[in-house]
């Protein structure tokens, strides 16, 4: 199948990048003023601008390879079909959207992250952010690309994950110090608090780390990789949804680790296990010397380990996908060759 440009790849990641900023410029408005009650708003308009380019683009990148295309209307390059759905799926999400609000007035807290139109603007939008990533995931060359050649994969990684976390915001532990600040008392209604916390470190570890883990059994990731993933995604959370920077600086710390780890080529155990360990330790350090821990040992050290253990469980998982995957190619192969 034919493969899109680097340069091709860098303007899908332009025009993506449209598209995010203007989510979370509208997240952040409607943060600080949730009396918003209209659709009609200049951040709307910088993100569905941000689409309708997005989608002019990919219609391009279709339209530069007429031949093969023949008369499939969802016909793209290599890694980009998916976006061309995610098109169609975005733009019904956003005439949806339109008439949502319409009837049932504007979301704003948890309801608009669930809404059903929002969702297929999720859906549709991560399929499109994150079309150069998989472009360059189906390449058979190069598994270890320099991070200028890599950049374009990066940042598609990069904003898809962050799609993924603008829709767990309400969970993002690193940006939220106020459930693991609270006095716990067991059986008191500061456990239900307690309980979010600890949620909430599991749902940003998997986020944060099971793409990481899929590209580095993908790729020897160059340096700085992982921490221009992490910083991304944190910051956006934190600037868009106007949080707490408090756990940022433990967030580079584990993303440097990581990239370190990666770049001396240590042992995989100890690339996986000592960046969620260093990422935690420290969030648990630095709410505890700023704000105060509300939580005792057992509560934050076991929230450390299960966050490690949850790392190590999703990268055994993806060894045993490759894997199975290698014995089928294997089996097909024998299959062929038997015939």
């Amino acid at each position: 199948m034919e493969r899109t440009t680097r340069s091709e790849d860098l303007a899908t990641v332009g025009f993506s990048l449209w598209t995010i900023v203007g989510l979370f410029v509208d997240a952040y408005n409607h943060v600080t003023n949730p009396q918003l009650e209209t659709f009609w708003t200049p951040w709307h308009a910088i993100f569905y601008s941000g689409f309708l380019a997005t989608a002019a683009w990919l219609i391009v990148i279709r339209l530069r390879r007429r031949q093969p295309a023949g008369t499939d209307l969802f016909w793209a390059p290599q890694g980009y079909r998916p976006a061309m759905y995610g098109v169609a799926i975005f733009a019904a999400g956003g005439v949806g959207d339109a008439i949502w609000h319409e009837v049932f007035g504007i979301e704003t807290s948890l309801d608009a992250l669930l809404s059903p139109t929002h969702l297929l603007l999720f859906i549709g939008g991560f399929l499109i952010v994150s079309a150069p990533f998989r472009a360059r995931w189906m390449d058979r060359n190069d598994a270890s690309p320099s991070y200028r050649d890599f950049l374009p994969a990066l940042a598609s990684l990069s904003f898809a994950t962050a799609v993924v976390a603008f829709f767990f915001e309400y969970s993002w532990a690193p940006a939220m110090s106020w459930p693991v600040t609270l006095h716990y008392e067991p059986g008191a209604g500061s456990e239900q608090w307690a309980v979010l916390g600890f949620l909430g470190i599991m749902v940003t570890t998997i986020i944060t780390f099971a793409p990481l883990l899929a590209a580095s059994r993908r790729w020897t990731l160059p340096p700085g990789s992982v921490t221009t993933f992490m910083v991304v995604i944190n910051t956006l959370i934190v600037v868009g949804f106007d949080k707490e920077a408090i756990g940022l600086p433990a967030v580079v710390v584990a993303a440097v680790l990581m990239d370190v780890l990666i770049a001396i080529e240590a042992p995989r155990r100890l690339t996986i296990v000592l960046p969620p360990f260093a990422l935690w330790s420290l969030y648990f350090l630095l709410v505890t010397v700023n704000l105060g821990l509300g939580w005792p040992p057992e509560l934050w050290g076991g929230s450390i380990l299960f966050a490690v253990l949850a790392v190590v469980l999703l990268d055994r998982l993806l060894e045993m996908a490759v894997e199975a995957a290698s014995l089928d190619r294997a089996d097909a192969l024998q299959s062929s060759e038997g015939t």
